[in-house]
């Protein structure tokens, strides 16, 4: 009898890990049935040197998995929320945004509307919106570059008037704030920062010193230099990468 005890427990022992393993696979398959899919997902980690364990480049190793899985060269697109404080540079040399918003207090720098500079004087702050803007954006610490044409151009609430588009340029504009609506920016990388992240209605993830790159994006964008979180994107993207201290996942 005592020979037959080891037996037993190796045999309860396989039972229960095979029954873990079933259930494991229902659930990946459950969840991925659900619109959510795990297996475009990329997890990884940092080895001794902080260097990351999966490819050097995870938006294209999303995009790979998902050309795979799926027979397209195109990751998914997935609904997106971030809140984060770690404000990117975006240059996009070509772009179309719905609304370009721009509150600003400084009065120095030199805006120009088809040829002619726009006479700021004894205004405390500047609302300026761009509607139907097409051509070149630049953000970059603190400042905003405009330079192309728009449908319609507003100042404190007051709309300027043109039978033609309107072309728009200006440099390095300190702003307080910006807010681009319907806007589709190339990939954006992000400087370390905390925030949260949420995708669809099944990932609630909190960021604390991250970096996060993203992929293609389609939505609505504010940048701001007051408050806790100054930046947040809500839309549409192919992909992202959370990149912190010990572990790393993408999505896509």
């Amino acid at each position: 009898m005592p020979e037959g005890h080891p037996k037993h427990h190796n045999l309860r022992f396989f039972i229960i890990l095979g029954t873990l393993v079933v259930a494991g696979i229902f659930l990946l398959l459950l969840v991925n049935d659900q619109g959510f899919s795990l297996t475009s997902a990329i997890v990884g980690s940092t080895d001794s040197n902080g260097e990351v364990l999966y490819d050097k480049d995870p938006l294209m190793a999303i995009n790979s998995k998902n050309s795979q899985a799926n027979n397209f060269d195109i990751a998914k697109e997935i609904s997106l929320d971030l809140m984060f404080d770690g404000v990117p540079e975006l240059k996009e040399e070509k772009v179309k945004v719905g609304t370009v918003g721009v509150d600003f207090t400084n009065l120095e720098t030199e805006i120009t509307i088809n040829g002619d500079q726009l006479e700021l004087q004894n205004i405390e702050k500047v609302s300026l919106v761009v509607s139907g803007f097409e051509g070149e954006m630049l953000t970059n610490e603190g400042v905003i570059s405009l330079k192309g044409k728009a449908k319609k151009i507003s100042v404190n609430g007051v709309s300027l008037a043109s039978l033609k588009e309107l072309e728009i340029s200006f440099t390095n504009l300190p702003y307080d704030s910006i807010t681009l609506t319907e806007v589709t920016l190339n990939s954006v990388e992000f400087p370390r920062g905390s925030g949260s992240l949420k995708v669809g209605d099944r990932l609630d993830y909190p960021l604390k010193d991250d970096l996060i790159t993203m992929g293609s994006f389609d939505g609505n964008v504010l940048l701001s230099k007051e408050g806790e979180q100054k930046v947040s994107f809500i839309g549409l993207s192919n992909g992202v990468v959370v990149q912190g201290q010990d572990f790393n996942f993408g999505i896509g």
